[in-house]
């Protein structure tokens, strides 16, 4: 959808510009499919792990456990833990943890404390006071190019996912650390996702990608033979076969190697605490990567608007999940636009339970965090006000259909309001090209319902290009930006 201000557009475009391309890729990128063997994935995408037959997979999943914007898994039935060292600097010494979080809830939570990290490995240890645990063991013989790997995390932090691939080479050392590569798929918040071979062994921890053109692609993790050999507690953990030996907890004391700065304000993070609606909150997000989580009552079904003001050059980001009595967490939206304020419209929110977290992006800022609940029974999409500045309507055939539009946008807030057809559960998601001209995901609205909205800050000058998904269900839909 083509718009200018003032004016109402619907035409749809047939037609892909290579940056359509691109933003097509993104979006099956971003979105689980169906798998059910090696032998039927795709290169590049993810896969619900409740769609996954292989019971290698389904064990492994059991053990992968979700850090809130991060990922991590067992690796001792008495709770020994491994997530990356970047993971433990925003989310602290101690916290909780969800394991084996999928798209039907997830299996128990989980309090952690610190044993020890480095900073070279890119490793934090953990441990979890619980017996028993469903664990992935560690395997210290190296990898070899060209083996099947797989990579159960937490990508966008979603429910679990699978991807496939190969290790395409080895013995590299990018950003200073020893690293192999792979073809599987990942995303942010797969940081800390364990890499796994075809019996269900850990031959890597995922730590991000190659930014120096070392390698031949792109994703790359630590390999365990090396760490081992390195690392005693790592050692032990390998080498008895998931029984930590003399390790023992001492957290806030990582090890010599480096762990950053601020863990205080780190472990405090971890913590969920209380966000009344009408009562605004006030504190500071002190570096990269740190979060804040929130629990949020609501206690009439209605519309609740949710808004995060920071200060200075920072960019935060802003999303909520459905927390439900279950213990199920149903992630519902998220604002990530540039700068440094965000803001998060849910139309018709049950009466329950939110977790509401605030993140930084990108540098340190005091913030403002508010819930309101203006209309508490709720109402249609649109009824808030505002002028339409561009509408579209479609059609989507089934579970998996999108279609896409793109707006050149003039500055200012927008708000997106889909409407789509009962019974259904159709998603909208917002992205924008970068500077290199790669596709990024700014904002999108994932409820179980069939309506969305969003609000937007937009850049004047930008091309924003709008998808509309099913995720289930067929029927026809009315996309409407309202300022």
């Amino acid at each position: 959808m083509t718009a200018a201000s003032g004016r109402r557009s619907t035409g749809w475009r047939s037609s892909w510009s290579k940056p359509g391309l691109a933003l097509l890729l993104a979006l099956l990128a971003c979105s689980s499919a169906a798998a059910r063997s090696w032998s039927s994935y795709r290169l590049g995408e993810f896969y619900d792990v409740e769609t996954v037959t292989d019971p290698v997979i389904r064990r492994a999943a059991e053990a992968v456990l979700w850090f809130g914007n991060a990922t991590g898994f067992v690796v001792s039935p008495d709770g020994y833990i491994l997530t990356n060292h970047h993971v433990y600097q925003s989310f602290g010494t101690r916290g909780t943890v969800w394991r084996h979080w999928t798209s039907r809830g997830y299996r128990q939570s989980l309090d952690v404390e610190l044993v020890t990290a480095s900073r070279t490995y890119d490793v934090a240890v953990y441990r979890a006071r619980a017996s028993g645990l469903p664990f992935i063991p560690l395997r210290t013989t190296s990898a070899r190019i060209g083996e099947d790997v797989f990579i159960v995390g937490h990508p966008n932090s979603r429910a679990q996912e699978v991807s496939f691939g190969r290790v395409l080479a080895t013995g590299l050392v990018i950003a200073g650390r020893p690293s192999i590569e792979y073809s599987a798929q990942t995303w942010w918040g797969s940081s800390g996702s364990p890499v796994c071979d075809r019996q269900g062994r850990a031959l890597a921890i995922h730590w991000g990608w190659d930014a120096e053109g070392l390698s031949h692609g792109r994703l790359t993790g630590v390999p365990f033979d090396l760490m081992a050999r390195a690392l005693p507690p790592i050692a032990q953990l390998a080498g008895a076969g998931g029984a930590a030996g003399s390790a023992t907890p001492v957290a806030g004391t990582p090890a010599s190697s480096g762990t950053g700065s601020g863990s205080t304000s780190g472990s405090a993070a971890a913590r969920v605490r209380h966000l009344g609606l009408g009562v605004p909150v006030r504190d500071t997000l002190a570096r990269t990567g740190e979060h804040h989580y929130y629990r949020l009552e609501v206690p009439v079904t209605g519309e609740v608007a949710i808004a995060l003001e920071g200060t200075g050059a920072a960019d935060l980001d802003l999303a909520v999940y459905r927390w439900y009595a279950t213990g199920q967490l149903r992630r519902l939206g998220a604002s990530t636009s540039p700068g440094a304020r965000e803001a998060l419209r849910l139309e018709r929110a049950e009466a329950g339970t939110y977790l509401v977290i605030a993140y930084s992006y990108q540098g340190a800022s005091a913030y403002a965090l508010r819930a309101e609940q203006p209309r508490p029974g709720g109402g249609a999409a649109g009824g808030a006000g505002g002028s339409v500045v561009a509408s579209a309507r479609g059609q989507l055939a089934g579970a998996g259909g999108w279609r896409a539009w793109s707006y050149r946008a003039s500055g200012g807030a927008l708000r997106l309001e889909l409407d789509g057809p009962p019974g259904s559960d159709f998603d909208l998601y917002v992205f924008r090209l970068t500077a290199a001209g790669s596709p990024e995901l700014v904002a999108h609205a994932a409820s179980p319902a069939a309506d969305e909205v969003l609000s937007l800050r937009t850049t004047a000058g930008t091309t924003y290009y709008l998808v509309v998904h099913s995720a289930r269900g067929a029927g026809a839909f009315q996309l409407r930006l309202v300022r």
